[in-house]
This record gives structure tokens, sequence and C-alpha cells, in this order.
């Protein structure tokens, strides 16, 4: 080892099969060196465990400070892949602060094993001691259920229902209970369970396995050993199936909250608490284990209080809204294919179920949701809700308010709270809330909340004011409303009828019971709250805070997300700011005792955003107790400072990667893990969105800011792709297959704001970002509107004609499609068929009506649409904008006939070749393109001056002669604009293509293109291929040329020499390749298989990684470097 004032003690352990390295660290100063980190991780073999007082102070240690090595640490754990498992609970104790000194340090290999807890008692030293759990054992089983759905699909396909079967909901929910009973089965599972893929054939080929080899070692026969080569062949070749099936479902839903961290605790069976700790709730200094006792304690917690006051209501109106009216099966199509497949509630009918249901069983269910919708009455299961109680994260498991309750609903319930609420949404109900209410809202997410708020304070910035801004948060906000005075909002709100109805009577009379440890307590009654759970929870909640923006005073501006409430105010003097705070505090106040809610105010915060430096004198108050003030304030997980600097959220960023990377490296460490395809795309699901989240506003930051959180992302792809530290960045985006991280930012700000231009006047953000022209006079940081207005002059494009926001066509006895159950709308029929069944039905059903057809054409140098009314001869041909795709085209195509060819109270019937844009009309809703919802609008406003219009697909290039006419006018059109109008979702692509043009610029421009020009943007090539983890880090490293070879290492201080030991030349990957002696042998055998004479670098990947054979060479010659190295 290096000289230093360092002490290092290291203990060996072997346990039976168990065998690991403790290492004892004590640093006086804090002073740490690469050479001597470096040194230290070479002497040592995983497993190992770093402990000890390392006396380093860091930001993301939980330190206000930076020592002076601390960086050079905390890189040295990214990159040797080393798991730092405690970051947030001090260990070092003084009489004024707390730090973190004493660092507990684990390799990847056994990070999955460890649990970490810190002790309250000190005995006696200002250091709290340490308690590390390595446990590798586990021994209980789990009880699963599969459920057969194949043969669930037969049995409903088969069943015919008979007239008076199902006459009520309870019938139907019997029918589904007994059906999913008698096609599942329940079996048990050990604990210690293989990989996550392993199932029961899986079990049997390796105890058959197990069971030859065994006979024929015992009667050293040969058909015995040919049995076991046999099983053991099937054995593997099955894992492989099994483990890149299992991977590839599991990355399909990794970007989910948490999911990465679902993964690994399904990998290796970690509990985050022992198991035996859940068996005792503590309750007034007695410990309770009965089961059953503790579920009825739990129900006697979650249980409330009611509101003994109550007001009237009359809901006997029946307006005839849309909202109203009965459900279709279109409806129902729609929400089940939104609708996940979570857990069931007490019936155990599943969405998968629901989803697999035939047409005449979704029919039945239609006409009972119809039924309960024209009645409101609720099924009484419909009320009842199943409470798991789950451990809150680092909390005491004895005591009963560590856990939060987890409420299960009805799956058939929940499809028809979505039913409801895409009524809602299409009727355009959310656009009465106020602008700055956001959250369980179309186009009002956190980042929405996050714009208004920047803008508001760089403009008060600019205008030199004082700008205050208050974070008020409620107290178990959904668990605390008061029902009748929601349905009173609800009524205010302007929804009547059956909607209100089947509102009130499904939030009123709920009750709960709650399940533990297999056992369930006593049914209880819910008195006040939404439903936990419940779809409408969200927008029901919105609803209820809707009139609070009334009681605030007029200088001062209230931002709502959900529970999250933000006062600010901009003023002249500081005087006037706070007057008109604490006038709209006490309003707040009084609102909140009107409508029984209790807003917390320990964790109220305050933040003078000003550029006066001076602080606040003076408090505000909330119930008489003091706001405290503060300088860094985290809204929406995004954290601002009062300088408006980002330099505190990235520190954050840092702290809070470092667990994902954790379990990444837990992932990424074992040679039978995921491939590196899923790990890069778990990386991008979990760190990549940590990292941007909140990219519009912090793009305003500095480069050497976002470079802090452009290094997380570069650690992460390493991780990924099994690339060592001096692979240059270029390389590494190459090969990972990412752009960086910059740009990515770039391009989602982009995205953000231009959709927010789109949305015109429903924005609030739409008078921020127009006319693009920044009247802010600061130089940092720089509006985003200006970057983006550079961006759209450089397409060359005019916003004024992008396509502005309307309400979704809604069905119309007039408007009919037909899409597929016309005699000609076969595609497997010949085009001489398809014409001549096209004119027998024209002739036969459309002799007196109006025939129209549309086309759109697109080619390189132009885009141009044609519509002609084959009744007047009227056609209509020209030119639209270069940047709008097929779709926008075709559908600017049936724009233009509605406007110009359809002037008669006649029938039309109008024809076109695009299935995809006749399909989104019929489907349109809130979330359908904007050209489609603008086609809807035009199409809603002629429809009262016409006796009817049917929209027809056809078959196109079938030769059908309205088709085959429109193609060709299309593809003549006039060069002049018929149609001005740009879609932004195209538009959107556009720029998106334009700043991956510009990364593919900057890797050419790079000094590695020429030589690594091959690395291609996608792996998938190679992942086709069965192989493992290691041979994918063998391949990236060969490909990179950043094989750890003696040269390399020697550069990097890693290694003593840079020459190979036998040749005495300098060992790079080219000599150990092609030239070493030691390899020469394999290197015949490698020459032989590749069949290329002489061998090349550059010759293998130009010619070899698209054949099996040839990459297992490779992979094979590799191998047997890396094992004689």
């Amino acid at each position: 080892m290096p000289n230093s004032n360092i002490e290092v003690q290291a203990v060996y352990i072997k346990i039976q099969q168990l065998s690991f390295t403790i290492i004892n660290i004590y640093s006086p100063t804090g002073c740490f060196t690469s050479d001597w980190l470096n040194c230290l991780i070479n002497q040592i073999s995983s497993p190992y465990i770093i402990v000890g007082d390392f006396n380093i102070k860091h930001p993301a240690l939980g330190a206000s400070h930076t020592s002076q090595s601390s960086e050079v640490f905390l890189n040295w754990i990214l990159e040797n892949n080393l798991n730092l498992i405690n970051t947030c609970i001090p260990k070092h104790l003084t009489s004024s602060s707390s730090s973190l000194l004493d660092l507990s340090i684990v390799s990847s290999d056994i990070y999955p094993y460890i649990t970490f807890s810190v002790l309250s008692d000190p005995y006696g030293s200002d250091h709290l001691p340490i308690q590390i759990f390595f446990n590798t054992k586990k021994s209980s089983f789990i009880v699963k259920r599969k459920t057969n759905w194949v043969e669930i699909q037969n049995h409903l396909h088969q069943h015919k229902i008979s007239e008076h079967e199902f006459q009520s909901y309870n019938d139907f929910e019997s029918f589904c209970k007994n059906t999913i009973f008698s096609f599942s089965s329940s079996y048990k599972v050990h604990s210690q369970a293989n990989a996550p893929w392993w199932n029961s054939q899986c079990s049997f080929l390796l105890g058959q396995k197990r069971k030859y080899l065994r006979l024929a070692r015992t009667y050293l026969s040969r058909p015995f050993w040919i049995q076991y080569k046999k099983f053991s062949a099937r054995l593997n070749n099955l894992i492989s199936k099994r483990q890149r099936q299992y991977w590839n479902n599991t990355c399909e839903n990794a970007g989910y909250s948490g999911k990465i961290y679902k993964i690994i605790r399904a990998i290796y069976n970690r509990n985050h608490h022992p198991i035996e700790n859940t068996y005792f709730i503590k309750i007034s200094n007695a410990l309770i284990s009965d089961p059953n006792t503790q579920a009825n304690l739990f129900a006697s917690h979650y249980e409330q209080n009611p509101i003994e006051e109550f007001i009237p209501f009359d809901l006997s109106s029946n307006e005839d809204n849309y909202y109203n009216n009965s459900f279709s099966v279109d409806e129902i199509d729609y929400v089940l294919q939104k609708t996940p497949n979570t857990s069931p509630g007490r019936d155990g009918i599943t969405a998968n179920f629901i989803k697999n249901l035939p047409t005449s069983f979704k029919s039945t269910l239609l006409s009972i949701y119809n039924e309960i919708w024209s009645t409101g009455e609720i099924p009484s299961e419909w009320q009842i809700a199943k409470i798991l109680p789950i451990l809150k994260p680092g909390r005491d498991s004895k005591n009963i308010q560590s856990y939060r309750p987890i409420s299960l609903t009805s799956v058939v319930c929940k499809i028809f709270e979505r039913l409801i609420l895409n009524r809602f949404i299409n009727a355009g109900i959310h656009r009465k809330f106020h602008p700055h209410h956001a959250g369980f809202l179309p186009q009002k997410d956190c980042n929405y909340i996050h714009s208004l708020v920047h803008h508001k304070i760089i403009q008060a910035k600019n205008d030199k004011k004082y700008f205050i801004l208050i974070k008020l948060d409620i107290a178990s906000a959904y668990d605390s409303v008061w029902r009748d005075g929601l349905i009173y909002k609800i009524l205010q709100l302007g929804i009547k009828g059956n909607a209100a109805k089947w509102l009130h009577n499904f939030i009123q009379h709920r009750k709960f019971y709650v399940f533990w440890r297999n056992s369930d307590s006593t049914m209880r009654s819910s008195y006040r709250g939404i439903p936990q759970g419940s779809v409408l929870s969200g927008f029901l909640f919105t609803t209820y805070m809707m009139d609070i923006f009334e009681a605030i005073h007029h200088k001062t501006e209230c931002f709502i997300y959900a529970d999250d409430i933000l006062l600010c105010c901009s003023a002249s003097n500081l005087s006037s700011a706070l007057k008109y705070m604490q006038f709209s505090l006490n309003k707040i106040s009084q609102w909140c005792d009107t409508w029984k809610l209790n807003i917390q105010t320990e964790k109220c915060e305050a933040i003078n955003f000003s550029n006066f430096k001076q602080m606040p004198s003076s408090h505000l108050k909330l119930y008489d107790q003091n706001i405290p003030w503060t300088s860094n304030i985290k809204i929406l997980g995004l954290i601002f400072s009062a300088n408006l600097s980002f330099k505190q959220h990235f520190l954050h960023l840092k702290k809070a990667t470092i667990k994902r990377l954790n379990a990444l490296k837990a992932i990424a460490a074992n040679s039978w893990g995921t491939r590196t395809t899923h790990l890069l795309q778990i990386v991008n699901a979990t760190i990549r969105s940590k990292l941007e989240y909140g990219c519009h506003v912090f793009i305003t930051s500095s480069k050497s800011e976002i470079l802090t959180i452009e290094i997380l992302y570069r650690t992460a792809l390493r991780f990924a792709t099994g690339l060592p530290k001096w692979t240059p960045i270029p390389i590494l985006l190459k090969e990972a297959g990412q752009i960086s991280l910059s740009l990515r930012i770039r391009m989602l700000a982009e995205r953000f704001f231009l959709k927010n231009l789109s949305l015109g006047e429903i924005s609030p953000l739409f008078h921020y970002l127009r006319p693009l022209t920044s009247r802010l006079r600061l130089r940092k940081p720089v509006p985003l509107s200006i970057r983006l207005s550079e961006q759209i002059n450089k397409l060359g494009m005019d916003i004024n004609f992008l396509i502005p926001p309307h309400p979704p066509l809604q069905k119309q006895e007039k408007i009919r499609f037909y899409l597929d159950t016309l005699p000609f709308q076969t595609k497997t029929y010949s085009n001489s068929i398809v014409k001549t069944l096209f004119n027998e039905y024209k002739n036969l059903y459309w002799k007196y009506k109006i025939i129209i057809a549309t086309d759109a054409s697109k080619s390189n140098e132009n885009c141009s649409i044609a519509s002609k009314n084959f009744t007047t001869g009227v056609t209509k041909a020209g030119s639209v904008s270069n940047y709008n795709s097929i779709f926008t085209n075709e559908a600017l195509a049936i724009l233009i006939a509605i406007n110009n060819l359809i002037n008669d109270n006649q029938h039309y019937v109008l024809l076109s070749d695009s299935l995809s844009v006749l399909k989104a009309l019929q489907c349109s809703n809130i979330h359908s393109e904007s050209v489609i919802k603008l086609l809807g609008h035009e199409i809603y406003k002629i429809i009262g001056n016409i006796q009817s219009i049917e929209f027809v697909w056809t078959p196109g290039h079938a030769g059908i002669t309205e088709n085959e006419y429109v193609d060709s006018l299309a593809r003549k059109a006039p060069s002049s604009l018929i149609s001005q109008w740009i879609s932004h979702e195209d538009l959107l692509l556009s720029m998106q293509n334009n700043i991956q043009e510009e990364a593919k610029n900057e890797w050419k421009n790079s000094k590695y293109y020429h030589e690594f020009s091959f690395l291609s943007d996608n792996r998938s090539q190679l992942q086709i291929f069965p192989s493992s983890r290691k041979d994918d880090v063998l391949i990236s490293r060969f490909r990179t040329k950043t094989y750890p070879t003696s040269a390399k290492l020697f550069r990097f201080r890693l290694a003593s020499t840079s020459f190979c030991t036998l040749c005495k030349v300098e060992e790079t990957l080219d000599h150990l390749l092609f030239q070493c002696q030691r390899f020469e042998l394999q290197r015949n055998f490698f020459h032989a298989e590749m069949g290329c004479l002489p061998l090349s670098f550059s010759w293998i990947f130009d010619f070899s990684l698209h054949s099996k054979k040839q990459v297992f060479a490779i992979l094979k010659f590799l191998r047997q470097i890396h094992d004689n190295l």
C-alpha cells in the first residue's frame, strides 16, 4: 500500500461454503488518493464488506460542505461497482450537528443479501453503532395461484348465455368468480427458489439430469450418460428461453415506479425487514401477537368518526347531458385498453378476466353497467374495500402508525369508474377548473406547475419585485374529505342527473375490512374521505379543492396540484407582499375550517425569491404558528433555490441516484443476469427518467451544473454495457445506442413547450410563450421560449398555423362508419374481386347518395392532397406543409372535402383508403391527434345541414375508379398551398429528428469515428444469439477496444508494466488477438472457424457479427484469452 496515515485491518472469514472479507478503515484526516484506493481494491476479491470512519464530508452524505478528497472517494465507489449502503442516517453526533462519517460499503454480488440498521444507543461514544446483517438462507414457502386463461377463454366462447341467466350484477359476479375458481389451482413455491424465470418444468429437467448423472457415475453405463447429456441440453435451452422471455416482459414495464427494486427482490427473494418482527404489534406497552386481534387493531386505527353536519340535496334533476347517456361497446373497448391488470378486490375478479370476455359477455356487462347508471343503485360489493397494511420504508414494524393502508376494490367497479371519467373528460368538464389547478386533469401535470412558478419568479426578478412563495400541505387530505361537501361541489360544478345521483351513492355508505396475516378484521363503516384506490378519487378531490381560489387575496396567486398548495405574491415592497400573503393565509385557514380540512403547519415552508439579499424579519403565521423561512424549497419533486439555481437539486439527484445505481449493479454483476439490451432499458426507465425530470425548468442552468447529472447517466451506461472507465464518451454513447443527456433534455423541454403552445388559450403557458419574444432583460437564465423560437425559425415554419385544440367528435346518429363490414372490405380478396364487389354495392345502396373520394400523396419534395365530389364534379387539390405525416395529410384531405364539397342537405358517402384515419375519427377522444379533433369539429359544424354522412374505407390501389382518380389528382396537384395547417405532433417529430441528426453529426465529427465507424446504434442483432451477461461484456469491450490489457491498465496506473510478459512488446488488444505467442494454438482454431486469411479487426466487424457460428467463434476465442490472462 502507498504511504499514508490511514489505518487498515482485514479479516478473511469462512463459514462452511460461505467466505468473505471484512475490511476496517480509519482515516484521521479524510484524505484519500486514487492510487491508494485503487491499490486497496486490487488486493481484495469479492465478496467483501468495507466499514470504518472515513471522515468524508459531502452534500450527498448529508454534510453542509465538501471535504478535500470526497469527490475522489465517491468517484472510486461509482467506478468500481461498489455499493454504499448508508447514505441518509447520521452516525456521528456532536453537540451542534450530526453527520455521516462512518460508511459501510459492500461488493455488488452480496448487496441483495445485506440489511442495514443504526442503533440509537451510542454506548458512551459519539458514534452510533451500525448493524449489518448478511442473510443467505431462508426456509419458508409461498402459496401462489395459477389461472389457465386459455381454458377460460375456450369455456366462455362455448358458453351460451340464456335469457334469464344474468338478471342482476350479483349473478354476473357469481358466474365470474366460479369460472376463475374452476380454472385456477394453488401450489407452493419454496421461498429460496432459483431465478424468477424458474418454473416446474425446469425443476423436472433438473431432477432428471441429476438422476441420470448419479446413475451414470454409479454404473458407468453409456445409455445413462446419453440421457444425462440429453436432459442437460434440454434444461440449458429451456433456461435460456425462459430467461429471455422473463427479461423481455419485465423491461416492458420497467418505467413504473419502483419496478427495478421489485426485480431485485424477485431475483434474490429479499425482504426489507425480518419476518419475525411483524409478528408483534405494540399497543400501550403491550405486545399483541394474535393475527385476528392485530387485524382489528388496524381496523380501529383506520376507522374515523363521522361528521355530524349534513347538507340537503336535490338529486332529482334529469338533465339530458352527454355524460348521462348510456354507454356503448366502443367505450368499454377503449377503457379496457387503458385498464392495467392491478390486484383484484374481495371478489377476486381481475382485469385480465374482463379483457378476455367474448363479445356476448361484454354486451351483458354493458347492459348491467347501463342499468346501474340509469338507476344509480350501487352493488354492495363495489362499496367494500379490502385494506392491506404495508410497512413504510425504515419504520418500526411494531408501531401501528408505521403502516400505510393499501385499499383493494372491485376491478369491475374500476372499469365503470373509468367509463365515467372518460365521459367527463370528453364532455369538457375539466375546463371548468381554474387554470392554475392541476393534477388528474388533461395536459396539467407537475411540469405544468413547475413552468408557471418558474415564469412568475423570473418575471418578478426582471421587474425587481419581491416574490414570496409558501408551500402548504393538507394533513390526510383524501381521508378527511367531507362527503356532503363534496356532493355540494359536484353540483356546483354543473354535474347533474344520473352522474350526480351515482356519485352520491358511490361515496356514501362505504365499508372496509383489514386483511392481515391471513386473518380478516370485522367489517367497519367509513364515514369520511374519498374511496382509496378508486379511479375517480383524483377527479373528486380536485373538485373538492376547486373553490379555494375564491378565498385568497386578488394580488396573490395560488397553484394547486392534488393536495399540494403553493401560495405566492409579487409586490414592489416586502411589507405589501407579507400583508397580502398573511391575508390569504387567514382566508385559507377559514376555508379549511369550513370544509373540514387541516393544514400541517410543521410541513409548511416560505421562501423569498427576490433579488434583494435581505431576509424577511417578520414571520407569516398560520393557526398562530410561524411558518419557517428557507433558502431551498422542494416543489413537486424539484428543488428551487432562492437564487433560482438548481445546484441543490442536482446534489439531491446525485444522492438519490446512488441507490438506483446500487440496484443496477446487483443485476449487472451476475453472469446469469439480464442482457445488456435489457439493462439499457432499465437504465433509461429508472435512472434517466429520474435525472431528466423537470428538465424544461432546469435547462436554464449552466453547462457545468447539467454536467453533474450527465456524469451520473454515463456511469449508469457504463454499468449497463460493462465498459470500463477509460472508455471515451462518444464510443460509450454509440455502443449503448443513446444520445447525450444534455441533447435529450433539450429535446424534452422543447417538446413540452411546443405542446403547450399548440393548446392555445387552454394552456396559461400560451400567453407566456407567445409571441415567442422575451421581454426579459436577464442574461441568465435564458427563457426556453427564446431557444424554442430559434428552433422553429430554423425549421422555417409559422406557428400561427399550428392546429388549435378542439373537443373530440361525439357520436351522432347522422354519422356512420363502415370500416370492415362491407363485402369489398376484405383484404384477402384480389383487386378484381374488390373492384367488382365495390361497384355492385355502389349501384345497389349508393345510387341516390353523393359520393366523395379523398387521398393524399407524400414524397421527398412535396406533400399534396386531393378531394372530388363525383356527383357535381367539383375537385380540390393542392399542397400542404412538408412537416406533416401521411396520416395528417389524409385527414386534411377529408377536411378539405368537408369544408368545400358538402353544401346541400343530402346523404353523403366519403371514401378514403386511410384505415388508420377513419379508425381514429371513429374512436375520437380527448387524447386523439390534433388533426383528428379538428376534423371532428368541422364535421360537427356541418352535421346539422345534411341528411347523413357515411365514412367508408376502400382498399387502396385495388382498381376502384374513385380511389384511382383522386390518387392521380393528388400526385399531380399544383404547388400552391391548399391548407396551411401543421400538426404539432408532426412538428415534434421533425424537431426530434433534428436532435438525432445533431447527435449523429457529433459522432461523425469526433476523432473516433473513422476507427469505430462499424459501431451500430442497435444491438438487437447480437441479442438474438443465445449468450450470457459475461459474453455481452466481452463483445462490447472487444468492439470498443477497451479490453483491460496491460497497456490500458498501465496507462491508468493499474499495472506495473505495459509489456507482454512473453513477447516483451506492448500488450494491446491487437497484440493479444493477432500476435501474442501465448495464444498461437487458440488463434489457429479461431482462424479456421472464421474462414478468413489473414485476420484483421475491421474484417471481423464488417462480416462476422451477422453469423451465429462466427459470433460463437469470437466469444470462444475471447473467453480463452480472458481465462489465461
